[in-house]
Protein backbone atom coordinates (compact mmCIF):
# COMPACT_ATOMS: atom_id res chain seq x y z
CA UNK A 1 0.00 0.00 0.00
CA UNK A 2 1.79 3.23 -1.15
CA UNK A 3 2.36 6.52 1.25
CA UNK A 4 1.71 9.64 -0.70
CA UNK A 5 1.82 13.05 0.53
CA UNK A 6 -1.18 13.71 -0.73
CA UNK A 7 -2.61 17.51 -1.97
CA UNK A 8 -5.92 18.93 -3.31
CA UNK A 9 -3.95 18.66 -6.52
CA UNK A 10 -2.43 15.04 -6.59
CA UNK A 11 -6.07 14.06 -5.73
CA UNK A 12 -7.82 15.40 -8.01
CA UNK A 13 -4.83 13.81 -11.10
CA UNK A 14 -4.77 10.30 -9.67
CA UNK A 15 -6.69 7.89 -12.27
CA UNK A 16 -8.29 4.84 -12.14
CA UNK A 17 -6.23 1.47 -12.74
CA UNK A 18 -8.20 -1.21 -14.55
CA UNK A 19 -9.04 -3.55 -12.58
CA UNK A 20 -7.84 -2.96 -9.62
CA UNK A 21 -8.43 -0.67 -6.43
CA UNK A 22 -5.52 0.86 -5.35
CA UNK A 23 -5.22 2.68 -1.66
CA UNK A 24 -2.78 5.66 -0.79
CA UNK A 25 -1.95 6.22 2.55
CA UNK A 26 -1.81 9.88 3.55
CA UNK A 27 2.03 10.56 4.44
CA UNK A 28 0.53 13.92 6.32
CA UNK A 29 -1.97 12.39 8.62
CA UNK A 30 -1.47 9.03 9.67
CA UNK A 31 -4.51 6.50 9.32
CA UNK A 32 -5.93 8.37 6.50
CA UNK A 33 -6.30 6.63 3.58
CA UNK A 34 -7.35 7.33 0.07
CA UNK A 35 -8.81 4.49 -2.01
CA UNK A 36 -9.44 5.12 -5.70
CA UNK A 37 -11.32 2.18 -7.20
CA UNK A 38 -11.18 0.90 -10.88
CA UNK A 39 -14.36 2.96 -12.01
CA UNK A 40 -12.84 6.24 -10.83
CA UNK A 41 -14.43 6.83 -7.65
CA UNK A 42 -11.92 8.69 -4.65
CA UNK A 43 -13.28 7.66 -1.43
CA UNK A 44 -11.53 9.26 1.91
CA UNK A 45 -11.53 6.35 4.88
CA UNK A 46 -10.04 6.21 8.59
CA UNK A 47 -8.09 3.36 9.39
CA UNK A 48 -8.47 2.08 13.04
CA UNK A 49 -8.01 -1.40 15.14
CA UNK A 50 -10.54 -3.69 16.99
CA UNK A 51 -9.07 -6.56 18.74
CA UNK A 52 -5.81 -6.16 16.82
CA UNK A 53 -8.00 -6.33 13.68
CA UNK A 54 -8.03 -3.87 10.97
CA UNK A 55 -10.99 -1.63 10.52
CA UNK A 56 -11.83 1.15 7.66
CA UNK A 57 -14.81 4.02 8.37
CA UNK A 58 -15.90 5.57 5.47
CA UNK A 59 -15.33 9.57 5.73
CA UNK A 60 -17.14 10.84 2.64
CA UNK A 61 -15.92 10.88 -1.25
CA UNK A 62 -13.46 12.88 -2.45
CA UNK A 63 -14.50 16.09 -4.96
CA UNK A 64 -12.46 19.41 -5.64
CA UNK A 65 -15.65 21.34 -4.24
CA UNK A 66 -16.47 19.04 -1.41
CA UNK A 67 -16.76 20.67 2.44
CA UNK A 68 -13.60 21.89 3.71
CA UNK A 69 -15.02 21.58 7.16
CA UNK A 70 -16.79 18.38 9.18
CA UNK A 71 -18.92 19.33 11.66
CA UNK A 72 -18.82 17.63 14.99
CA UNK A 73 -20.17 14.31 14.93
CA UNK A 74 -22.49 14.44 18.13
CA UNK A 75 -23.92 17.63 16.91
CA UNK A 76 -26.70 16.39 14.79
CA UNK A 77 -25.47 18.22 11.97
CA UNK A 78 -25.76 16.15 8.11
CA UNK A 79 -22.57 14.53 7.48
CA UNK A 80 -21.25 16.27 4.18
CA UNK A 81 -20.82 13.39 1.94
CA UNK A 82 -18.31 14.78 -0.13
CA UNK A 83 -15.10 16.15 1.16
CA UNK A 84 -11.97 18.08 -0.15
CA UNK A 85 -8.37 16.94 1.15
CA UNK A 86 -9.20 19.53 3.92
CA UNK A 87 -12.25 18.20 4.55
CA UNK A 88 -11.23 14.97 5.39
CA UNK A 89 -8.19 15.46 7.40
CA UNK A 90 -10.84 17.43 9.64
CA UNK A 91 -13.01 14.51 9.40
CA UNK A 92 -10.25 11.91 10.60
CA UNK A 93 -8.94 13.99 13.20
CA UNK A 94 -12.45 14.04 15.00
CA UNK A 95 -12.93 10.62 13.95
CA UNK A 96 -9.73 9.49 15.36
CA UNK A 97 -10.46 11.85 18.75
CA UNK A 98 -13.80 9.90 19.26
CA UNK A 99 -14.51 6.88 17.16
CA UNK A 100 -17.64 6.23 18.86
CA UNK A 101 -19.45 9.17 17.93
CA UNK A 102 -18.86 8.17 14.47
CA UNK A 103 -19.32 4.28 14.40
CA UNK A 104 -22.51 4.59 16.75
CA UNK A 105 -25.80 5.45 14.72
CA UNK A 106 -27.04 7.49 17.58
CA UNK A 107 -24.82 10.42 16.82
CA UNK A 108 -26.55 10.75 13.74
CA UNK A 109 -30.19 10.48 14.04
CA UNK A 110 -32.20 8.50 11.96
CA UNK A 111 -35.14 8.33 14.08
CA UNK A 112 -37.57 10.64 11.66
CA UNK A 113 -36.07 9.66 8.88
CA UNK A 114 -37.53 8.97 5.37
CA UNK A 115 -37.02 5.24 3.99
CA UNK A 116 -34.60 7.00 1.58
CA UNK A 117 -32.01 8.91 3.81
CA UNK A 118 -32.04 5.08 6.16
CA UNK A 119 -31.17 3.48 2.95
CA UNK A 120 -28.44 5.66 1.87
CA UNK A 121 -27.02 5.13 5.38
CA UNK A 122 -27.37 1.61 5.00
CA UNK A 123 -24.98 1.93 1.67
CA UNK A 124 -22.50 3.78 3.27
CA UNK A 125 -21.97 2.60 6.65
CA UNK A 126 -23.01 -1.15 6.36
CA UNK A 127 -22.56 -1.93 2.90
CA UNK A 128 -20.05 0.46 1.59
CA UNK A 129 -17.16 -2.81 0.91
CA UNK A 130 -19.58 -4.71 -0.61
CA UNK A 131 -18.59 -6.06 -4.34
CA UNK A 132 -22.83 -5.80 -4.79
CA UNK A 133 -22.43 -1.79 -2.99
CA UNK A 134 -22.88 -0.40 -7.21
CA UNK A 135 -26.08 -3.49 -8.14
CA UNK A 136 -27.74 -2.41 -4.47
CA UNK A 137 -28.15 1.23 -5.04
CA UNK A 138 -29.42 0.52 -8.64
CA UNK A 139 -32.36 -1.48 -7.10
CA UNK A 140 -33.10 0.85 -4.45
CA UNK A 141 -32.88 3.86 -7.22
CA UNK A 142 -35.18 1.82 -9.44
CA UNK A 143 -37.69 -0.29 -7.46
CA UNK A 144 -37.79 1.03 -4.01
CA UNK A 145 -37.49 4.77 -3.51
CA UNK A 146 -40.05 5.66 -6.08
CA UNK A 147 -42.34 4.29 -4.12
CA UNK A 148 -41.14 4.12 -0.20
CA UNK A 149 -38.00 6.91 -1.00
CA UNK A 150 -40.02 9.52 0.84
CA UNK A 151 -42.15 7.82 3.02
CA UNK A 152 -41.30 7.53 6.86
CA UNK A 153 -39.02 4.43 7.17
CA UNK A 154 -40.50 3.79 10.90
CA UNK A 155 -43.67 3.81 9.34
CA UNK A 156 -43.66 1.85 6.62
CA UNK A 157 -45.60 -1.74 6.97
CA UNK A 158 -45.32 -4.84 6.63
CA UNK A 159 -48.29 -4.82 3.66
CA UNK A 160 -46.83 -1.81 1.77
CA UNK A 161 -43.22 -3.98 1.06
CA UNK A 162 -45.38 -6.99 0.24
CA UNK A 163 -47.01 -4.47 -2.40
CA UNK A 164 -44.18 -3.46 -3.65
CA UNK A 165 -43.02 -7.06 -4.04
CA UNK A 166 -46.22 -8.10 -5.83
CA UNK A 167 -45.59 -5.52 -8.24
CA UNK A 168 -42.00 -6.15 -9.57
CA UNK A 169 -42.99 -9.64 -9.50
CA UNK A 170 -45.65 -9.03 -12.44
CA UNK A 171 -43.51 -6.30 -13.63
CA UNK A 172 -39.95 -7.38 -13.75
CA UNK A 173 -40.14 -11.18 -12.66
CA UNK A 174 -40.23 -13.36 -9.70
CA UNK A 175 -36.18 -13.26 -9.22
CA UNK A 176 -36.28 -9.44 -9.02
CA UNK A 177 -38.76 -9.40 -6.71
CA UNK A 178 -37.00 -11.41 -4.09
CA UNK A 179 -33.92 -9.51 -4.47
CA UNK A 180 -35.33 -6.40 -4.27
CA UNK A 181 -36.95 -7.77 -1.24
CA UNK A 182 -34.00 -9.45 0.34
CA UNK A 183 -32.78 -5.50 0.14
CA UNK A 184 -35.32 -3.72 1.61
CA UNK A 185 -35.45 -6.30 4.29
CA UNK A 186 -31.67 -6.00 4.77
CA UNK A 187 -32.20 -2.26 5.65
CA UNK A 188 -34.61 -2.94 7.62
CA UNK A 189 -32.52 -5.44 9.89
CA UNK A 190 -29.61 -3.51 9.83
CA UNK A 191 -31.73 -0.12 11.22
CA UNK A 192 -33.03 -2.45 13.96
CA UNK A 193 -29.48 -3.52 14.99
CA UNK A 194 -27.84 -0.30 14.21
CA UNK A 195 -30.31 2.24 14.83
CA UNK A 196 -31.31 4.98 17.43
CA UNK A 197 -34.74 3.11 18.33
CA UNK A 198 -34.43 0.66 20.56
CA UNK A 199 -38.24 -0.61 19.65
CA UNK A 200 -38.14 -0.55 16.00
CA UNK A 201 -38.81 -4.29 14.60
CA UNK A 202 -38.36 -4.90 11.21
CA UNK A 203 -41.53 -5.84 9.83
CA UNK A 204 -40.79 -8.00 7.41
CA UNK A 205 -39.92 -11.73 8.08
CA UNK A 206 -37.56 -13.64 5.74
CA UNK A 207 -39.36 -14.91 2.78
CA UNK A 208 -39.52 -18.48 2.68
CA UNK A 209 -39.41 -20.87 -0.92
CA UNK A 210 -42.01 -22.57 -1.68
CA UNK A 211 -41.31 -25.88 -2.78
CA UNK A 212 -42.67 -27.28 -6.74
CA UNK A 213 -42.38 -25.01 -9.94
CA UNK A 214 -44.12 -21.74 -9.63
CA UNK A 215 -47.08 -21.32 -11.71
CA UNK A 216 -47.14 -18.09 -14.66
CA UNK A 217 -49.55 -15.68 -14.40
CA UNK A 218 -51.98 -16.12 -17.47
CA UNK A 219 -54.41 -13.90 -16.82
CA UNK A 220 -55.29 -11.70 -20.43
CA UNK A 221 -58.67 -9.59 -21.16
CA UNK A 222 -61.46 -10.69 -23.33
CA UNK A 223 -63.12 -8.27 -25.63
CA UNK A 224 -65.58 -7.26 -23.58
CA UNK A 225 -63.22 -6.67 -20.43
CA UNK A 226 -60.85 -4.55 -23.02
CA UNK A 227 -63.87 -2.47 -23.47
CA UNK A 228 -64.81 -2.10 -20.34
CA UNK A 229 -61.71 -0.98 -19.06
CA UNK A 230 -60.70 1.60 -21.87
CA UNK A 231 -64.33 3.24 -20.83
CA UNK A 232 -62.92 3.52 -17.57
CA UNK A 233 -59.56 4.12 -18.03
CA UNK A 234 -61.33 7.39 -20.09
CA UNK A 235 -62.31 8.92 -17.05
CA UNK A 236 -59.38 8.84 -14.67
CA UNK A 237 -56.82 11.35 -17.08
CA UNK A 238 -53.14 10.18 -17.01
CA UNK A 239 -53.41 7.22 -15.00
CA UNK A 240 -56.30 6.20 -17.66
CA UNK A 241 -53.80 7.64 -20.42
CA UNK A 242 -51.37 5.23 -19.39
CA UNK A 243 -53.46 2.14 -19.27
CA UNK A 244 -54.40 2.62 -22.62
CA UNK A 245 -51.10 3.10 -23.90
CA UNK A 246 -49.56 -0.09 -22.22
CA UNK A 247 -52.32 -1.90 -24.21
CA UNK A 248 -51.81 0.01 -27.51
CA UNK A 249 -47.85 -0.71 -27.46
CA UNK A 250 -47.30 -4.00 -25.60
CA UNK A 251 -44.48 -2.41 -23.31
CA UNK A 252 -43.53 -2.87 -19.90
CA UNK A 253 -44.89 -0.35 -17.80
CA UNK A 254 -41.43 1.24 -16.23
CA UNK A 255 -40.76 2.16 -20.12
CA UNK A 256 -44.32 3.59 -20.76
CA UNK A 257 -44.34 5.53 -17.44
CA UNK A 258 -40.63 6.84 -17.91
CA UNK A 259 -41.68 7.95 -21.50
CA UNK A 260 -40.01 11.58 -21.66
CA UNK A 261 -42.27 14.45 -24.31
CA UNK A 262 -38.29 14.49 -25.28
CA UNK A 263 -38.26 10.67 -26.35
CA UNK A 264 -41.42 11.39 -29.16
CA UNK A 265 -40.55 13.04 -32.47
CA UNK A 266 -44.17 13.17 -34.61
CA UNK A 267 -45.23 9.68 -33.87
CA UNK A 268 -41.89 8.03 -33.19
CA UNK A 269 -41.42 6.73 -29.97
CA UNK A 270 -37.56 5.99 -29.07
CA UNK A 271 -37.43 3.89 -25.91
CA UNK A 272 -33.89 4.83 -24.24
CA UNK A 273 -31.49 2.07 -23.48
CA UNK A 274 -30.60 0.75 -19.54
CA UNK A 275 -27.43 -0.73 -18.61
CA UNK A 276 -26.98 -4.23 -18.25
CA UNK A 277 -30.16 -4.83 -20.42
CA UNK A 278 -31.01 -7.21 -23.08
CA UNK A 279 -32.94 -5.56 -25.08
CA UNK A 280 -36.23 -3.39 -25.64
CA UNK A 281 -38.55 -2.20 -28.38
CA UNK A 282 -35.75 0.60 -29.43
CA UNK A 283 -37.92 2.72 -32.27
CA UNK A 284 -41.41 2.27 -32.08
CA UNK A 285 -44.21 4.55 -34.35
CA UNK A 286 -46.84 4.65 -32.87
CA UNK A 287 -50.38 4.58 -33.92
CA UNK A 288 -53.11 7.42 -34.97
CA UNK A 289 -55.15 6.49 -31.35
CA UNK A 290 -51.80 6.25 -29.89
CA UNK A 291 -50.67 9.68 -30.54
CA UNK A 292 -54.39 10.39 -30.12
CA UNK A 293 -53.72 9.53 -26.05
CA UNK A 294 -50.28 11.15 -26.40
CA UNK A 295 -52.08 14.65 -27.36
CA UNK A 296 -54.57 13.98 -24.76
CA UNK A 297 -52.63 13.72 -21.92
CA UNK A 298 -51.26 17.49 -20.35
CA UNK A 299 -48.04 18.38 -20.49
CA UNK A 300 -46.97 19.56 -16.68
CA UNK A 301 -44.45 22.78 -16.17
CA UNK A 302 -41.15 21.51 -15.34
CA UNK A 303 -41.37 17.89 -15.36
CA UNK A 304 -40.11 15.82 -18.87
CA UNK A 305 -42.12 13.12 -17.89
CA UNK A 306 -45.66 12.32 -20.59
CA UNK A 307 -46.50 10.61 -17.07
CA UNK A 308 -46.07 13.56 -14.31
CA UNK A 309 -45.61 12.98 -10.79
CA UNK A 310 -47.04 15.03 -7.93
CA UNK A 311 -44.08 16.95 -7.71
CA UNK A 312 -40.97 18.06 -9.43
CA UNK A 313 -39.50 16.50 -12.54
CA UNK A 314 -40.43 12.76 -11.44
CA UNK A 315 -42.61 10.21 -13.14
CA UNK A 316 -46.13 8.94 -11.39
CA UNK A 317 -45.92 6.60 -9.44
CA UNK A 318 -48.77 6.47 -7.46
CA UNK A 319 -50.31 2.95 -9.11
CA UNK A 320 -52.00 1.37 -6.08
CA UNK A 321 -54.06 4.52 -6.35
CA UNK A 322 -54.45 4.41 -9.79
CA UNK A 323 -55.59 0.98 -9.47
CA UNK A 324 -57.99 0.98 -7.24
CA UNK A 325 -59.80 3.80 -8.65
CA UNK A 326 -60.27 2.31 -12.18
CA UNK A 327 -60.98 -0.79 -9.86
CA UNK A 328 -64.24 1.25 -8.61
CA UNK A 329 -65.38 1.95 -12.05
CA UNK A 330 -65.59 -1.37 -13.35
CA UNK A 331 -67.94 -4.39 -12.56
CA UNK A 332 -67.42 -5.92 -9.30
CA UNK A 333 -67.64 -9.40 -10.23
CA UNK A 334 -65.31 -8.77 -13.08
CA UNK A 335 -61.83 -10.67 -12.06
CA UNK A 336 -58.52 -9.24 -10.58
CA UNK A 337 -56.40 -7.93 -13.39
CA UNK A 338 -52.65 -5.77 -13.34
CA UNK A 339 -51.10 -3.66 -15.68
CA UNK A 340 -48.76 -6.34 -16.89
CA UNK A 341 -51.76 -8.43 -18.04
CA UNK A 342 -52.44 -5.73 -20.87
CA UNK A 343 -49.01 -6.54 -21.79
CA UNK A 344 -50.30 -9.69 -21.85
CA UNK A 345 -53.11 -8.87 -23.59
CA UNK A 346 -51.79 -7.21 -26.35
CA UNK A 347 -49.18 -10.16 -26.99
CA UNK A 348 -51.89 -12.48 -27.24
CA UNK A 349 -54.19 -10.27 -29.65
CA UNK A 350 -51.13 -10.07 -32.20
CA UNK A 351 -51.39 -13.99 -32.53
CA UNK A 352 -54.97 -14.15 -33.11
CA UNK A 353 -54.63 -11.14 -35.53
CA UNK A 354 -51.81 -13.36 -37.47
CA UNK A 355 -49.04 -11.45 -37.14
CA UNK A 356 -45.84 -13.29 -37.18
CA UNK A 357 -44.45 -14.45 -33.90
CA UNK A 358 -40.62 -12.92 -35.13
CA UNK A 359 -42.41 -9.73 -35.03
CA UNK A 360 -44.63 -9.57 -32.00
CA UNK A 361 -41.45 -10.68 -29.84
CA UNK A 362 -39.48 -7.65 -31.57
CA UNK A 363 -42.38 -5.64 -30.46
CA UNK A 364 -42.39 -6.37 -27.10
CA UNK A 365 -38.58 -5.85 -26.88
CA UNK A 366 -37.37 -9.65 -26.47
CA UNK A 367 -33.81 -9.69 -27.24
CA UNK A 368 -33.23 -12.70 -30.26
CA UNK A 369 -31.11 -15.18 -28.86
CA UNK A 370 -28.37 -17.54 -30.14
CA UNK A 371 -26.27 -16.99 -33.12
CA UNK A 372 -29.03 -15.55 -34.86
CA UNK A 373 -28.88 -12.65 -32.58
CA UNK A 374 -25.65 -12.05 -33.37
CA UNK A 375 -25.63 -11.36 -36.82
CA UNK A 376 -29.43 -10.43 -37.57
CA UNK A 377 -29.26 -6.43 -37.01
CA UNK A 378 -32.36 -6.05 -37.97
CA UNK A 379 -34.44 -2.97 -36.36
CA UNK A 380 -38.05 -4.72 -37.76
CA UNK A 381 -38.75 -0.70 -37.58
CA UNK A 382 -41.62 -0.90 -40.32
CA UNK A 383 -42.63 -4.84 -39.09
CA UNK A 384 -42.99 -3.06 -35.27
CA UNK A 385 -45.62 -0.49 -36.98
CA UNK A 386 -47.86 -2.11 -39.10
CA UNK A 387 -48.09 -4.53 -35.48
CA UNK A 388 -48.98 -2.20 -33.39
CA UNK A 389 -51.51 -0.69 -36.53
CA UNK A 390 -53.33 -3.87 -36.80
CA UNK A 391 -53.71 -4.54 -32.88
CA UNK A 392 -54.65 -0.77 -32.47
CA UNK A 393 -56.89 -0.90 -35.35
CA UNK A 394 -59.00 -3.76 -33.54
CA UNK A 395 -58.76 -2.30 -29.75
CA UNK A 396 -60.28 1.04 -31.90
CA UNK A 397 -63.14 -1.45 -33.48
CA UNK A 398 -63.97 -2.43 -29.97
CA UNK A 399 -64.12 0.69 -28.36
CA UNK A 400 -65.85 2.86 -30.94
CA UNK A 401 -67.32 0.28 -33.50
CA UNK A 402 -68.13 1.53 -36.96
CA UNK A 403 -71.95 2.16 -37.95
CA UNK A 404 -73.09 -0.95 -39.52
CA UNK A 405 -73.57 0.62 -43.19
CA UNK A 406 -69.75 1.21 -43.01
CA UNK A 407 -69.22 -2.44 -41.43
CA UNK A 408 -71.42 -3.76 -44.40
CA UNK A 409 -68.97 -1.28 -47.32
CA UNK A 410 -65.89 -2.99 -46.12
CA UNK A 411 -67.03 -6.57 -45.84
CA UNK A 412 -68.14 -5.91 -49.78
CA UNK A 413 -65.22 -4.49 -50.82
CA UNK A 414 -62.85 -7.28 -49.25
CA UNK A 415 -65.25 -9.90 -50.87
CA UNK A 416 -64.74 -7.63 -54.34
CA UNK A 417 -60.75 -7.55 -53.67
CA UNK A 418 -61.08 -11.64 -53.29
CA UNK A 419 -63.14 -12.19 -56.20
CA UNK A 420 -60.68 -10.23 -58.44
CA UNK A 421 -57.47 -12.08 -56.91
CA UNK A 422 -58.98 -15.29 -57.59
CA UNK A 423 -59.60 -14.31 -61.28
Amino acid sequence: MPKKRLTEEACNRLKPTAGKQIEYLDAVLPGLMLRVSYGGAKTFVAIYYVNHRTKTFKLGRYHPEGADEFPDPESGEEWPRDLTLAGARDAARKFFAKPSAFLSPKSHSLAKASFKVVAEAYLERHAAGFRSRSELERCLKKYVYPELGEKPFKGIKRSEVITLRSDIAENHGARMADTVFGIVRGVMRWFEAEGDDDDYVCPIKARKQKAGPKSRRKRILTPEEIKLVWEAAGQLGPYGSLVKLLLLTAQRRDKVVTMRWADIEEDVWTIPSEEREKGNAGKLRLPPLAVAVLKNTPKIAECSYVFAGRYGDKPLNSFSQGAEEIRKLLPATMPRWTLHDLRRTARTLMTDLRIDDRIAEQVLGHAIEGVEGVYNLSLYFEQKAEALARVAGYIQQLVEPAPANVVALAARKARGAEAASAQ
